[in-house]
């Protein structure tokens, strides 16, 4: 078996993201960006039977390359539009922004004009059509809403209509915009951008008797199916009208991929599923249309796994008998092997495929797949193998509350100093609880719980009330009155869980040690979940470690830099009547009832500082620990090498100390042993 997984390797904070693809006669040409810690940003080319080529470096790659038909590309580096050829060459400019102007994400190449994000000197978010003869004249096609945000975005070859995903600032709404010969109006609404952020093709089916049917594809993770062609985003012009929207139930939203035909009066689900993004790292596409513009391939979950993806592709271009259009729906038959996130990244037809896989030893590899080839043909290898030997795929299981979740056994099958048998490793369990609460895990990397796990540690990370990717009721059973109540009382079910005999089912080699309890660890969300796991009677954790967590609600609300969201989480603002008992009782009371490890960047402005520092000095306690880092915002990776370091270390020790049984070498009771 492999070592174990080290600090150094757990601290690194790599990645592999962007990627696009071209098809020729010689087969697939690929690129990626590789984003490095203190390095920045690799752009990567490769090339058929060719190795790969660094044409960029230590630089800021906005979004995946563009490729022509005769294997250039265009990409956005370092906030400017340039162009290369498939021989990694980048050459002349072809638009520089204007001063105070920054492109943002990713381009699209729609008949003979770029359309690019591009963020102005006022800061709002506009959508421009750059045309490739003026290499500089541009009309801007949308301008976001003060505060808001431009997502996917697509447009119909041979004419200028353009579809764009619009999101509102201060409210979980996006609406879908359609800007053509008639104008800008909104054809549809999501009320739940947070589950799963809408994402559009369009399609040009020339089916006979249609004159070229002009389509518009989109997958939602809350769309409001009764808002039609031609809606009006609200009811009224109201101040509050988005947030009311963002307020209201789930019973009419629904989730899938649809598609809107340029004559219908309505949308029309074609394909159902989960459509809710599990990556925790930067967003993956999940829906790419295909050259001849017929049809999609996108991202679904995988039968037989709750966090595993599949690939179906969806062909519009196919009539019924009386002249309708049947969608032909199929699953792309590739070799998943290890489960793990999947997503399409360009298709030349319809099961002729370029994707992305990610999984616990990969950080997203390209893979091309043919109706007539199986299994895939991998066309990168991005992880050093070395570290790819020490991630080991976590189980999934369901909890006895009916929770899914992952959880992380070690690598190595040696004997260690306390163990219980010369060739059995021995383990203590540790519930994770996620951030957000509005994200979850996938079956991607996560060095983190590897290591945890390598320690010597049984790492369940539960996918409580909060979690996307289970349904927008189990998402929004968070907020309101089950604000720290449901999401509580899932983390634990999860820690009893961990308790019971029958719980855990430890590989060969590997036993539980319950002795000392069940430790709890989390950040963001799951440092507040923390804290009330620290503090709370009914709590059946032992140990605690708390990182950058909420302690005071109304600091929370009036402090952070994103109110909207905690107002949501809430159901309210903490100063409203009818919320100051739900806001009581979700505040954690500074009584430290277990050994609690406190983290938090003094500079976050996520989780406010303020309300940390005040709650430790209250809870002044010889259980409580503190680890206040100078100068570091609300999330790890972005905080320095020293003080990442000092967080894992301090997590390490505490969890030696307070879950692992004692003894008289690395473990002892005090510095000092009297005789």
């Amino acid at each position: 078996m492999p070592p174990a997984l080290t600090i150094s390797e757990a601290l690194k904070d790599e990645s592999c993201w962007h990627f696009a693809g071209t098809h020729s006669d010689e087969g697939w040409t690929c690129a990626w960006v590789a984003r490095r810690r203190g390095w920045g940003d690799d752009l990567i080319l490769q090339r058929p039977s060719q190795p790969p080529l660094v044409v960029a470096s230590r630089a800021k790659v906005a979004g995946p390359p563009v490729f022509f038909e005769d294997g250039d590309f265009a990409v956005v580096i370092d906030g400017a539009l340039k162009v290369g050829n498939s021989y990694g060459n980048i050459g002349n400019f072809v638009v520089e922004p204007a001063k105070g102007e920054t492109m943002r994400g990713s381009i699209r190449w729609v008949g003979d004009a770029f359309l690019v994000v591009v963020k102005r000197a006022d800061g709002r978010e506009c959508l421009r059509r750059y045309l490739w003869t003026s290499r500089g004249d541009f009309d801007e096609v949308y301008v976001a809403s003060k505060g808001g945000s431009i997502g996917s975005f697509d447009g119909w070859p041979g004419s200028s209509a353009v579809a764009l995903v619009h999101r509102l600032a201060n409210a979980m709404v996006a609406e879908v915009i359609v800007v053509d010969e008639a104008g800008q109006r909104s054809v549809a609404r999501d009320g739940r951008v947070e589950y799963a952020a809408p994402t559009l093709g369009c399609l040009v089916n020339d089916i006979p008797g249609t004159n070229g049917r002009r389509q518009l594809v989109c997958r939602f993770g809350g769309h409001d199916v009764a808002s039609g062609v031609g809606a009006k985003l609200f009811a009224d012009d109201a101040a509050d009208a988005p947030q009311r929207l963002a307020d209201g139930p789930t019973s009419g939203l629904v989730h899938g991929l649809f598609v809107l035909d340029r004559d219908a009066t309505g949308w029309k689900k074609v394909l159902g599923g989960d459509v809710a993004a599990r990556s925790y790292g930067p967003p993956i596409r999940d829906l790419c249309v295909n050259a001849e513009r017929t049809g999609v391939v996108v991202t679904a979950r995988d039968i037989g796994s709750a966090v595993g993806e599949a690939l179906y592709e969806v062909e519009f271009s196919v009539s019924g008998e009386d002249g309708r259009q049947e969608p032909m729906i199929s699953k792309i038959a590739f070799d998943s092997g290890e489960q793990g996130a999947v997503a399409p990244v360009a298709a030349v037809r319809l099961a002729d495929v370029l994707f992305v896989k990610r999984s616990p030893d990969s950080w997203g590899d390209l893979h091309a797949v043919k109706s007539s080839s199986f299994p895939d043909d991998r066309l990168t290898t991005t992880m050093p193998c070395a570290l790819a030997a020490k991630l080991r795929a976590p189980v999934e299981v369901t909890l006895d509350d009916g929770c899914h979740a992952l959880v992380y056994w070690p690598t190595t099958e040696e004997g260690d100093d306390d163990t219980m048998g010369a060739d059995t490793v021995t383990v203590r369990p540790l519930v994770w609880g996620h951030g957000g609460p509005l994200c979850s895990h996938a079956l991607e990397p996560a060095p983190l719980f590897q290591w945890l796990a390598d320690l010597g540690h049984c790492v369940v990370v539960p996918h409580f009330p909060g979690s996307v990717g289970f349904g927008l009721e189990h998402m929004d059973a968070v907020r309101g009155d089950g604000c720290g109540k449901k999401d509580f009382e899932s983390v634990c079910a999860a820690g009893t869980w961990c308790l019971k005999e029958d719980g855990l089912r430890p590989p060969e080699g590997i036993s539980v040690d319950r002795s000392r309890g069940v430790g709890y660890a989390g950040h963001s969300w799951g440092g507040y979940l923390g804290l009330l796991a620290a503090t709370r009677a009914e709590s059946p954790f032992s140990c605690v470690v708390a990182s950058a967590g909420i302690a005071d609600w109304a600091v929370q609300q009036k402090c952070t830099e994103v109110r909207y969201y905690d107002r949501w989480l809430m159901g309210g603002w903490c100063y409203e009547e009818a919320v100051r008992p739900r806001v009581a009782r979700a505040n954690p009371e500074p009584v430290v009832r277990v050994p609690l490890l406190l983290a938090h960047g003094r500079a976050d402005t996520d989780c406010p500082f303020a309300q940390i520092k005040t709650f430790a000095e209250k809870a002044a306690s010889p259980l409580l620990e503190t680890l206040f880092l100078e100068g570091e915002g609300h999330g790890p990776s972005g905080w320095s090498e020293e003080h990442r370091k000092a967080y894992f270390d301090a997590i390490a020790r505490f969890l030696r100390q307070n879950l692992k049984p004692w003894n008289c070498v690395d473990n002892p009771h005090g510095d000092v042993t009297a005789y």
